[in-house]
Order: structure tokens, then C-alpha cells, then sequence
């Protein structure tokens, strides 16, 4: 039995059409660009 390689940007294009994976992935994305935006503002409030 042979296992066939899919390109990642394929599969990862596959994944994503499902509309509910793609709302939970979207908002993981969004909550690591709030955690990021919360830590960089943390960081800067420490060093005034």
C-alpha cells in the first residue's frame, strides 16, 4: 500500500474550505494577535 504526499498548501486549502474549521481557525488567529498586542503593551507599560 503506497501513500500518496499532498503539498501542504493543498491540504491546508482543503482543511480550511470546511466553513466551521475555517471560523475556529480564524478565531484562534485573532487570539493570538490580541495575546501578542496585550503582551507588547505589557512590556512597554514595564519600561516607562
Amino acid at each position: 500500500m503506497s501513500k500518496k504526499s499532498i503539498p501542504w498548501a493543498e491540504a491546508r486549502e482543503n482543511i480550511l474550505s470546511d466553513p466551521e474549521v475555517n471560523a475556529i481557525y480564524e478565531a484562534e488567529l485573532q487570539t493570538e494577535r490580541i495575546r501578542e498586542q496585550l503582551l507588547s503593551c505589557l512590556c512597554s507599560d514595564e519600561q516607562k
